[in-house]
């Protein structure tokens, strides 16, 4: 019989397990049951109560001053005193240091008798005298000699040029053709070689070198022969001018023989030059090699080089006599322009002066004022203040130190500080400055002050793909123990409300969109640590308003004194609810967060 059965279900094996897994389901179920019925659900209740919540924004950053800024000048000099050391307290206005100013007193002095000089003038237009009359015609006259004397000058250094021009040129034909010896005479070869004598000096000094050697001295051989040339054609079209002039040529055919004669001097001077360095590199080129100088190569040298020097004294005397017609020119047409103006001043001075006069003065009065008042501020600028009250925090410059507009004399610092905060975009958000904040200091235990945000970042800062804003917030109170740079941390109240009814975030729920809280539907005992309910609570739908991380505002749906339950404990799992739709109070939904009455998230 047993074989039969078995062999029954084993054929049916797929059978079987079906049936094994329906009735070791059921038997779980009716476990489950039992269980559940024996688990015992106990309450944590609490009351709505009026008070005040705040919400906030926190962040770490470090200490700083209000403010922090390098002591610079606007000008440039030698400091003359300097009156600062690390930790010294200043005021504002506190002298820190000088610069030599004498150039900015002078200019001073000089816009002062500038101005004294206009008032006068002023006060000469509205009285005149007869000593103003003789004092404008002297004034007058004396504009008209300086013009005579002038145009004898002038007549006289016309005169110069000629002389000079002469003497000139009593020179130079002896010079040119020393020049032109140098190159193409023969006389090297004749006196010193004793071969090839047709050859000239330059091809016999060639020869006097290895044929390997002749590129280098063969560039200046050439640019002696081209000078040479340009001197050669400048000195024939020169000396032809020269013969055609006179003394009583025109002063313009005698203004431009000087030009070109001192274009003659230069080009004779470059030329005398080339051949001179022709020299030299043949005679190094020798001297090295232990070679023979000839005698007549330092015969030539000892030529050229005197005729370097009277060529230059030509030229000398050339320009200066140029530029000295050239002066006299322009004082001439200054003088005239005295004079004008000088005739037009007597002219008005005897018809008296008119309002237009008095007028004109008067605004070149303000002028002078004007350029005084800026010489007294830049005469300021050489002394250099404090620009608010603080501590010198580093010096860097000394006395007789030279300094610029760029060099930093020391560094200055509010005793005020402030703490430099970083907060996320999110967060950036809702922080505007005037808003209060508590600061907290890692190096100073139990210290916590308040201050206010003072400035807020526009722009960020990107780092890793996060966009950071700093803000700064100002102590209310100072506190010696805190230095620049320490760690700090701050909680920033970005809204707060009082007077409000304010449950824990604990007791909020959420289910299919809506908002409640369990309420018990019995008369309990609120100060029960925790109780059984006879009925199960009801559940009353609320509106919430601001939040933070353990309370939150309710708009409408409870009042104060409302008992609610806080939290639902159950003995069978121990453990305490207090879920949104299931949910841990950390994983609470954000509608639940916002309300549905324009609640504000809650910050973590």
């Amino acid at each position: 019989m047993f074989k039969k059965v078995f062999s029954f279900f084993w054929k049916r094996k797929l059978l079987l397990i079906i049936l094994i897994v329906i009735l070791s389901g059921f038997g779980y179920l009716v476990y489950s049951k039992t269980k559940k019925n024996d688990a015992v659900t106990t309450y944590l209740l609490t009351t709505a109560e009026r008070g005040t919540i705040i919400k906030t924004v926190s962040g770490t950053g470090q200490v700083s001053v209000l403010k922090e800024v390098e002591l610079k000048s606007e000008v440039s000099g030698n400091l003359t005193y300097v009156n600062m050391k690390s930790g010294q307290k200043v005021k504002k206005g506190d002298i820190m240091a000088r610069i030599g100013s004498s150039d900015a007193q002078k200019s001073v002095r000089d816009a002062r008798l500038s101005l004294e000089s206009a008032q006068l003038s002023l006060e000469k237009l509205r009285t005149v005298d007869d000593l103003s009359l003789l004092q404008s015609e002297n004034a007058l006259s004396q504009a008209k000699e300086s013009k005579q004397k002038a145009i004898d000058n002038l007549e006289k250094a016309y005169e110069d040029t000629y002389n000079g021009i002469s003497n000139a040129f009593l020179d130079f034909p002896s010079l040119i053709t020393e020049l032109e010896d140098f190159l193409y005479s023969n006389e090297i070869g004749k006196s010193e070689i004793s071969v090839g004598v047709s050859q000239n000096n330059t091809s016999a000094l060639l020869n006097t070198t290895h044929s390997s050697d002749r590129d280098s001295l063969t560039i200046f051989q050439k640019s002696s022969e081209s000078d040479y040339a340009t001197a050669r054609l400048k000195y024939n079209s020169n000396f032809n001018n020269y013969k055609k002039s006179t003394r009583y040529s025109d002063k313009n055919t005698i203004e431009d023989l000087l030009g070109e004669t001192i274009e003659t001097a230069r080009s004779i001077s470059q030329a005398a030059k080339s051949e001179s360095n022709y020299l030299d590199v043949w005679v190094d080129y020798r001297t090295l090699r232990d070679w023979e100088i000839f005698s007549k190569v330092s015969e030539y040298q000892s030529e050229i080089t005197s005729c370097i020097g009277s060529v230059n004294n030509h030229l000398s005397n050339l320009l200066s006599i140029q530029r000295s017609i050239q002066d006299y020119k322009e004082s001439i047409i200054n003088a005239d322009r005295t004079i004008e103006e000088r005739e037009a001043s007597l002219k008005n001075l005897k018809a008296g002066a008119d309002e237009l006069d008095i007028k004109t003065q008067e605004l070149n009065i303000m002028q002078k004022q004007d350029s005084l008042s800026d010489a007294l501020d830049n005469l300021a600028k050489y002394t250099i203040k404090a620009p608010f009250d603080g501590s010198v925090a580093l010096v860097n410059s000394l006395v007789n130190d030279s300094i610029t507009s760029a060099t930093a004399l020391a560094t200055i610092i509010t005793d005020q500080k402030i703490a430099e905060i970083t907060l996320n975009e999110v967060d950036i958000a809702n922080i505007k400055t005037g808003q209060r904040a508590t600061l907290t200091f890692d190096a100073i235990e139990d210290l916590s002050i308040t201050g206010g945000v003072v400035e807020v970042d526009t722009i960020g800062t990107i780092s890793q793909g996060i966009v950071n804003y700093t803000v700064k917030i100002a102590f209310d109170t100072d506190d010696e123990r805190i230095k620049p740079g320490m760690s700090v941390g701050a909680s920033i109240i970005i809204d707060l409300k009082q007077d409000v009814v304010i449950i824990p975030s604990s007791a909020v729920k959420t289910k299919n969109g809506i908002i409640y809280v369990e309420i018990p539907d019995e008369d309990v005992n609120i100060f029960d640590s925790e109780i059984k309910l006879s009925k199960s609570p009801r559940q009353q739908t609320v509106v919430t308003g601001l939040s933070e991380d353990s309370s939150v505002e309710i708009i409408s749906g409870l009042n104060d004194g409302d008992i609610i339950i806080k939290k639902t404990i159950t003995s069978s799992s121990n453990s305490k609810t207090n879920s949104l739709n299931n949910n841990s109070p950390t994983q609470r939904p954000q509608s639940i967060l916002s309300g549905n009455a324009g609640g504000s998230p809650m910050m973590r």
